[in-house]
């Protein structure tokens, strides 16, 4: 029988982002979807938490590597899904469709990302977040 291995790379696109990262909007969790959320301390963690619902619930999930982005607006929320860089796309739509997931659910829980904020004016900005996510079995 297969063993999955779990080959996760995520890295920051700056180091602001990485002091950003917090959600609100947690303090009384209620539901596994909230609470799977809530618990995670950063974005990359909580995809992880989602990728890994994915391959413990099927058999074919594909191997690969994609590059995922999307956009922080000013509100907190995302925005502008996608994916690029990519050695497979099957795996790549089914990285996508977990990002999407997590898009769903931070809207149905009303769960915002802190806005970045311009360092001269401190006003909220959009931010492009842009991270490498892989996947192998053994």
């Amino acid at each position: 029988m297969k063993t999955y291995t779990f080959l996760i790379a995520l890295f920051f696109c700056s180091l602001i982002f990485a002091q950003k990262s917090a959600f609100t909007g947690c303090e009384n969790p209620k539901g596994r979807g909230m609470k799977t959320i809530c618990k995670s301390k950063n974005f990359p963690a909580l995809f992880s938490e989602y990728m890994y619902d994915v391959v413990r619930n099927y058999k074919n999930v594909p191997q690969g590597r994609a590059n995922l982005k999307f956009i922080i607006t000013a509100k907190g929320e995302m925005s502008q899904l996608s994916y690029s860089d990519t050695n497979n796309e099957a795996f790549a739509k089914l990285a996508l469709t977990i990002l999407q997931n997590i898009q769903q659910d931070f809207q149905q829980y009303k769960i915002f990302f802190i806005p970045i904020r311009e360092k001269e004016t401190n006003q909220p900005i959009n931010f492009t977040y842009e991270f490498p996510i892989y996947y192998s079995t053994e």
